[in-house]
């Protein structure tokens, strides 16, 4: 899919590797979050305050969708390594971020809180591998460092300690349930369709299209959804 997503490749030594995992990716849906007793506002006021703690800002918050459901958006530009920058590398630890969702939506009896953390470079998003819709970059990167830095581990640190906090605070009183909806699934819904009506147009521009390198061109550019 040309020209709808920048692919950033960083060159460092060793073989590539794509970035692809996050908090999610280790810790699993029920473990990803958890239900509380207290409303989306206070439980959302206490999860802003727990990353504000880690060092993170946040960048983003919004209501999604007629139920109510709070969304919050944490960044944190570098992340503090013991490491050195070679000469030859065009990033370093230094570049290394993290980046946390957290969807608090009202329950019936109170609030549910799930948490996704992906790493960052160079402030790019990386497209991740735990089932949930969100705008990114495909990411690769030298294996050794991605191994070291991007891994996701770090991120599924912080969000299972952020919930064991909030467990230990009261707020949290278990797990997500199995059959707790995959955060983000509106926005996905949203972007598929999007994604599918210009599909259509394109597919609509092929079959009119008289020239066959330009018809090439369109058919290389056809979106996957």
């Amino acid at each position: 899919m040309r020209n709808s997503l920048l692919v950033l490749a960083f060159t460092l030594s060793g073989c590539m590797a794509d970035v692809s995992a996050s908090s999610r990716t280790y810790l699993g849906p029920e473990q990803s979050g958890a239900v509380t007793p207290r409303s989306i506002d206070d439980t959302a006021r206490e999860v802003t305050r727990l990353f504000e703690v880690r060092g993170f800002a946040m960048v983003d918050q919004h209501l999604d969708g007629q139920d109510g459901e709070r969304v919050l958006k944490f960044a944190k530009s570098n992340r503090a390594f013991a490491a050195e920058k070679d000469d030859s590398a065009r990033v370093n630890a230094n570049d290394v971020g993290s980046v946390f969702y957290a969807w608090v939506t009202p329950a019936h009896a109170g609030s549910t809180v799930s948490i996704l953390g992906k790493p960052t470079l160079a402030g790019a998003e990386p497209c991740t591998n735990d089932g949930v819709w969100l705008p990114c970059t495909p990411l690769s990167t030298g294996k050794d460092f991605a191994t070291r830095y991007l891994s996701g581990h770090a991120e599924a640190d912080i969000a299972h300690g952020l919930l064991s906090q909030l467990e230990l605070e009261g707020y949290a009183i278990g797990p997500l349930p199995p059959n707790a909806p995959v955060p983000n699934a509106r926005a996905r819904a949203a972007h598929e369709k999007a994604c599918k009506a210009h599909r259509q147009e394109l597919l609509r521009q092929v079959a009119g299209e008289q020239d066959p390198a330009m018809r090439k061109w369109l058919v290389e550019d056809l979106p996957s959804c």
